[in-house]
């Protein structure tokens, strides 16, 4: 009624402060009868008496009462954007599956990660309709920016988790959010989970205090999807709302704790086959859900891998992260982190010029080095012209196709420079008589249609496979640039556009390089008939070499290059670990728990946070152990009652402050008497004090 925001006075707003009642009406609704037009008993809309009716009532709960009014005018405003467009809308994520376990003190949350995925288990993603429809417009948003509209899909964002006063989710407080690539203090190793040690929510206690244990505690978490232009431009899943009480496990000693790593070993199954570069890092997270067991990180065809236990139990199947991120899922209390290695170059390894970013992953030997990297191609090394074919063109290599290599360069020779005739092709005939066995064949490609030529061309290399025994030859690809303002040398020679002129190419002539991991021959069969694209098909590595120095020519010297690959986790590699025993109560540890019993709160003041209602007093026993009777006594030593605890689930057992009647107990002093059988015994006191008898 009012359009005005009651929050900052501003705007139409009730200054009338009366009880305003509305009533609406629409209709009359005349509803025809269903003629099932078609026959086939089947209610569609165009059929005579079919029609849609909506009704819709919006309820808000905001932090206050005007709170609540800018809430509902919220949410209104969404109900009618879906109503305008047929409710084809954004589609929120899945909520979260949350896992709790309840420590000292302490309480960890966990989570799969089905949020971050649509059913299909490909990454989540929803289309606004209505965003679609203005994709590639420039509109003007707050602040009167201009900006192009290039996104309509809704992605994964981020996890929040908040702490409410109760079980129904009331007096929400952020606590913290979670999202791949974030970094946490308390959480160095990145997987997906919350560990809570103080409480966050002034309804519930003093901020930042220690959790206390057996005191019920409630949080909520909540998967989040975002759209930069979407409406709204965040979409929530509806949360998961859990209640945990932080408690002590009597008897039990935990082996491990919080962030403990384990030692893990690296085997191959089959003589004779290297290990992968990949790891695999195991933390501690939940001390408690130790198993003692040995477990087996394994690899599958597709490179997917599992982690199956010595008692045959697979834990995980199918897993495909190997990226070493954050998004990683608890198990069995432990952060299992498989890191494979990004298929390709290893970009680990320091180059010839020493551990310098952009240069690594390459090594350099022999003679003078006659190129050099004219221009960064965005390649990974060298400047940006080298790097994986994935990168350029892209490529059909499977990661584990991905070998080490070594390109040996062909040089003048002995006859040296400078030569009566430098042009390419007079070069190529002095280099191919003092290292014949540094030139082979490769197929060629014209721009700009990367046309494959009928004729195989040459290159001033060899390149081998240095992980075979003995190394294997390798065949190669190169594209020219025929046309002639293009500064390119289309001789069939891979010469960086040297040709006749004398002179690199700019840009190296645009002379890409594609190594192939294929078997060299002669032949090229499936390139030249077309069958396999040199520039595409089997291509590990790509360069986009160029002039080094005008004082550096074309074939001036021999020497090598080393690409060095990444070997990827296969199905050959195994990573062992064996996990913490579990924790199980001893009765040694048991008997010196006793001592450790108590009730909270002592004294009882007339009310805790704990209470049903407001006639539902509570108090709670602490640290028992899985069998034990508590007798409950006034000073002078009557009895008032008597509780019995058989259950291994929890350490509590609550009194509700009635005797044996039902009544409510006077106010005062109480003894209460612990007898465990077989443990032993604990004596205690507890003050009492009622509302109408403080």
């Amino acid at each position: 009624m009012f359009s005005g925001d009651p929050e900052t006075s501003i705007g139409w707003l009730n200054t009338q402060w009366h009880d305003r009642r509305i009533f609406l009406s629409s209709g009359p609704f005349i509803l025809e009868p269903w003629t099932d037009s078609d026959g086939d008993g089947v209610a569609e809309f165009g059929e005579p008496g079919i029609q849609e009716i909506v009704a819709c009532a919006l309820v808000a709960r905001g932090l206050n009462n005007l709170n609540s009014v800018t809430k509902l005018k919220q949410i209104s405003h969404l109900v009618q954007m879906a109503y305008d467009h047929n409710y084809q809308l954004g589609v929120p994520p899945k909520s979260p599956n949350v896992t709790v376990s309840e420590l000292p003190n302490e309480i960890l949350l966990s989570w799969d990660g089905k949020s971050e995925y649509n059913s299909d288990r490909s990454p989540y993603e929803s289309t606004d309709p209505l965003i679609a429809m203005a994709f590639g417009d420039t509109v003007i948003t707050s602040g009167y920016v201009t900006h192009v509209v290039d996104d309509s899909t809704y992605n994964f964002y981020q996890y929040v988790l908040y702490q409410y006063s109760d079980e129904t989710g009331s007096d929400p407080v952020e606590v913290d959010t979670w999202s791949i690539g974030k970094k946490y203090s308390y959480n160095p190793h990145q997987a997906r989970f919350f560990r809570i040690l103080c409480n966050k929510n002034p309804k519930v206690g003093n901020i930042d205090y220690q959790l206390v244990n057996g005191k019920t505690y409630h949080y909520g978490l909540v998967a989040e999807v975002f759209l930069k232009d979407g409406n709204p431009e965040v979409i929530s899943s509806r949360p998961t709302i859990v209640s945990v009480t932080p408690r002590y496990s009597p008897g039990v000693r935990y082996e491990a704790s919080f962030n403990d790593t384990l030692e893990v070993k690296h085997t191959v199954t089959e003589t004779g086959k290297t290990p992968s570069d990949g790891t695999t890092t195991v933390w501690v997270v939940d001390p408690s859900k130790m198993t003692g067991l040995d477990y087996t990180v394994s690899f599958n065809s597709d490179l997917t891998w599992n982690l199956t236990t010595s008692n045959g139990d697979t834990v995980l199947a199918d897993q495909t992260n190997q990226t070493g991120n954050n998004a990683y899922n608890l198990t069995d209390g432990l952060m299992v982190k498989i890191e494979g290695g990004e298929p390709g170059i290893n970009l680990n390894i320091p180059g010839p010029f020493g551990d310098i970013p952009g240069f690594s992953g390459f090594g350099i030997t022999g003679g003078n080095k006659w190129f050099s990297w004219p221009v960064n191609w965005g390649l990974e090394t060298m400047g940006g012209s080298f790097g994986n074919g994935f990168m350029f063109f892209g490529s059909d290599v499977e990661p584990s196709g991905y070998v080490d290599v070594e390109i040996r360069f062909a040089g003048i020779g002995a006859s040296g420079w400078p030569q009566p005739d430098s042009t390419a092709g007079a070069l190529m005939v002095v280099s191919k008589a003092a290292y014949p066995e540094r030139w082979q064949k490769a197929v060629v490609y014209w721009g700009p249609g990367y046309d494959v030529q009928s004729t195989l061309g040459d290159v001033p290399f060899t390149v081998w496979d240095t992980e075979s025994i003995p190394p294997r030859q390798l065949k190669v690809a190169f594209v020219e640039e025929p046309r002639s303002d293009r500064d390119g040398a289309a001789n069939l020679i891979w010469d960086m556009g040297w040709g006749d002129d004398h002179v690199f190419g700019a840009y190296g002539g645009r002379e890409y390089l594609f190594i192939l991991n294929e078997t060299y021959d002669e032949q090229y069969t499936e390139y030249l008939n077309g069958n396999k694209d040199g520039t595409y098909n089997g291509v590990m590595y790509v360069g986009g070499w160029g002039m080094r120095s005008a004082s550096r020519p074309f074939l001036q010297d021999a020497f090598e290059f080393q690409v060095y690959a990444i070997n990827p986790n296969s199905p050959y590699d195994l990573f062992t670990f064996t996990a913490p025993a579990a924790a199980i109560p001893t009765t040694e540890f048991l008997k010196k728990d006793m001592k450790k019993i108590n009730v909270v709160p002592n004294p009882y003041y007339g009310f805790s946070s704990e209470d049903i209602n407001s006639n539902g007093y509570r108090v709670r026993f602490t640290f028992l152990p899985e069998k034990c009777t508590i007798k409950i006594f006034t000073i002078a030593g009557t009895m008032v009652r008597k509780l019995e605890k058989n259950d291994p689930t929890t350490p509590f057992l609550d009194w509700d402050l009635l005797n044996f009647g039902g009544m409510a107990v006077a106010s005062g002093v109480y003894v209460y008497h612990v007898d465990a059988p077989g443990i032993g015994e604990k004596v205690g006191k507890l003050a009492v004090f009622l509302p109408n008898l403080k």
